[in-house]
């Protein structure tokens, strides 16, 4: 989750879209 501490803009469920979209490419 260190991503997150990079995009705390983003929200928990914004990370987890985004971790979905690079596990799925």
């Amino acid at each position: 989750m260190e991503v997150a501490n990079l995009l705390p803009n983003l929200e928990k469920e914004d990370f987890r879209v985004l971790m979905a979209i690079e596990i799925g490419m």
